[in-house]
């Protein structure tokens, strides 16, 4: 990124330290439940879309439905999956249900993944129910970011074969 735009570390620093001073934008902590240092993602407030739009520039929507946690873990996964050469989509609309990510393997065998991070499990549950009656989607992935969401998920979708994985099977990969 600091390539591309031919700035040094010393001025990103200086420049993200004057964005976050003016109210352009805020600093969003990752937890990650990992190992090391947590990342910390960047949001361009209220005050800094005003600020950009007036200068001419115009956002894009922000890919993703969910939060900051939400996205950042949903962009893990999914270049855990280009690195094993695996086609991914990510927010794609199937039927009336959405999925986190689509995956086709290079062996051709095709996934929906749902990624939890909240404690509450109704969406996520009726969102698996929908996926897994549809019949080319050959494999379902769910993610959560605790034990708690994991194992009530399972006990919710007995019956329904679905991969679980805690988010830390992704993120040390």
């Amino acid at each position: 990124r600091l390539e591309r735009l031919g700035w040094s570390t010393k001025k990103e620093l200086k420049l993200r330290e004057d964005l976050l001073n003016r109210g352009y934008i805020e600093e969003v902590k990752i937890r990650t439940g990992t190992v090391g240092r947590d990342p910390s993602l960047y949001e361009v407030t209220a005050k800094g879309k005003e600020w950009l739009e007036q200068k001419g520039y115009r956002l894009r929507p922000r890919e993703g439905r969910g939060g900051p946690l939400h996205r950042y873990l949903v962009s893990q996964i999914k270049e855990h999956f280009e690195r094993i050469g695996a086609q991914v989509q990510a927010e794609v609309k199937v039927g009336d249900v959405w999925a986190d990510l689509l995956i086709k393997l290079p062996g051709g065998e095709r996934y929906a993944l749902q990624c939890s991070v909240a404690n509450t499990m109704e969406d996520e549950l009726r969102n698996l129910k929908k996926l897994a009656e549809i019949d080319w989607i050959e494999k379902l992935i769910f993610v959560a970011v605790n034990e708690r969401v994991l194992q009530k998920m399972k006990k919710e979708c007995q019956g329904i074969r679905v991969d679980w994985h805690l988010i830390t099977d992704f993120l040390s990969s």
